[in-house]
């Protein structure tokens, strides 16, 4: 009688890990070309959702380690620093998306509430000049012996 192998989880395909690195890609490009902070945010967050998922895969049973195969442990330690740098770009995107945030909540709430006050100052000013030249324009009618 033949032995069975057990079969282990499967191994991810080249062509998968491929397709799923290009989409990553991609949404990293998307990241890189955006300029404004609130439109950068929830790209960020869209970037963090896919490498959460992308890094769990990897590191799962039939994730990266597996796919290495039988030359696994020749590349331990390689694999191992790569998943150590997963928990670090997913610490990188959270606190730059943080920042960011910060900046939207700090220095935007800042300039709009100066905007404002500039608004009522220039409103202000404006109602001041119009008072004085009002005042000057009818106490000079009367001054006329």
């Amino acid at each position: 009688m033949a032995s069975k192998k057990t079969a282990g989880p499967p191994k991810p395909s080249l062509s998968q890990i491929a397709d799923e690195h290009r989409h990553l890609r991609e949404t990293l490009e998307r990241v890189e070309q955006a300029t404004d902070l609130t439109a950068l945010i929830p790209l960020l967050e869209d970037l963090r959702n896919q490498l959460e998922q992308h890094f769990a895969e990897e590191e799962a049973p039939g994730g990266l380690a597996d796919a290495v195969g039988e030359s696994r442990p020749r590349y331990q330690r390689h694999l191992d620093k790569l998943f150590k740098e997963h928990k670090s770009m997913l610490a990188a995107t959270a606190s730059i998306m943080e920042r960011a945030q910060r900046v939207i909540d700090g220095l935007k709430a800042e300039i709009l509430r100066d905007v404002r006050q500039l608004g009522h100052d220039l409103r202000a000013h404006e109602q001041t000049e119009t008072e004085l030249l009002m005042e000057s324009v009818y106490s000079d009618i009367g001054s006329g012996d």
